[in-house]
């Protein structure tokens, strides 16, 4: 089996290169092709030519990974920067005893060592994980931590493995860059918003039980996007906890009149035969939260009609026509999220 391994593994190839860089405020995960490792001499000589790369830099994330392992051995983890186990910057090594039961780690200007321990011909398996984070990095055998070492300098961009003697395989193996820069927003797939057909026979609104739409990710910024079709001002609520017992906000996009507002609690319309009309128009409606700031804003086709600061944690939107028929199409909320998407 171990035969079978190494061949596939020398036609295998990492998926990332050693240069592979990661927008800062995005994360990656990425699967490792097996590969088997054997010490040919009497020194331990890491395979230079196909380090295991990270998709990222250890200055702009930090990040963790697993494999499976067999070896007849106990092994070694190098964790380097771009300059690999030479450079002048040194490296981490991690002495990973599957075969002595001994872990241990030191930071090196790489050196030849030679190998002066007992050795076995019975191969054993292990899950060796591995986290970095916060300069520190630790290393787990069978999901137990083995041994963990606080970096200070080294930015980690590969890791090398070299057998002590005999044969090292890897396998099942992936690796994870996680975020850690400040102020990164994570955009997360759209979340259709059903079709609305809205009729109000009163010169005023009204908010049918089906009109009420919430907001998929209270608490974080959002925007919310809709084409609407439509005789009359498009008019809205934006609820608390509470609903209309509570503090909330009413406001309307003004695609007839052309007076676009938002007020804290029930709007006044001054003229409200101009709030509708004869004929229908067409036109796209969005509303805009940041959750750092509290600005909530409107747009009609884009450009921007109003904007004000919310003092509260707006859970619901509700729509209505007013004095006649409004259709809201193609509706979506895009959320931001600073921690990434929920699963």
């Amino acid at each position: 089996m171990l035969r079978i391994l190494k061949n596939v593994a020398f036609a295998a190839s990492i998926l990332f290169s050693a240069s592979a860089q990661l927008d800062s405020c995005a994360g990656s995960v990425v699967s490792l092709s097996s590969k088997s490792y054997t010490a040919t001499s009497s020194r331990k000589a890491y395979d230079l030519d196909n380090p295991i790369a990270l998709p990222c830099s250890g200055s702009t994330h930090d990040f963790k990974g697993s494999f499976d392992v067999v070896t007849d051995n106990d092994f070694y983890i190098a964790f380097a920067d771009s300059g690999s186990i030479s450079s002048s910057n040194g490296v981490i090594e991690v002495y990973a005893g599957l075969i002595s039961n001994k872990f241990s780690t030191s930071f090196n200007r790489y050196a030849q060592a030679k190998r002066s321990i007992s050795t076995t011909k019975r191969s054993t398996s292990a899950t060796i994980s591995f986290t970095y984070s916060a300069n520190v990095l630790s290393v787990y055998k069978d999901g137990k931590l083995a041994i963990t070492y606080r970096n200070r300098n080294l930015v980690i961009s590969q890791i090398l493995i070299a057998p002590l003697v005999g044969t090292t395989t890897i396998s099942s193996g992936s690796l994870e860059c996680v975020v850690i820069a400040t102020g990164c927003t994570i955009s997360c797939p759209s979340i259709p918003v059903d079709c609305l057909d809205l009729e109000s026979d009163i010169i005023g609104t009204v908010y049918p039980p089906n009109s009420y739409v919430s907001i998929p990710c209270p608490g974080n910024s959002y925007t919310f996007n809709t084409s609407v079709v439509s005789d009359t001002d498009l008019f809205f609520i934006a609820l608390g906890d509470n609903g209309l017992t509570g503090s909330y906000y009413e406001g309307n996009f003004g695609i007839i009149s052309t007076n676009s507002k938002v007020d804290d609690g029930k709007t006044n319309v001054l003229d409200p035969s101009t709030a509708y009309s004869t004929e229908s128009v067409a036109a796209d409606v969005s509303i805009t939260y940041d959750a750092t700031t509290k600005y909530f804003r409107t747009y009609i086709n884009n450009s921007l009609v109003t904007e004000r600061i919310i003092r509260i944690d707006l859970k619901t939107f509700a729509f209505s026509a007013y004095n006649g028929f409004s259709t809201l199409f193609g509706g979506s909320f895009t959320c931001v999220y600073p921690d990434g998407c929920p699963k």
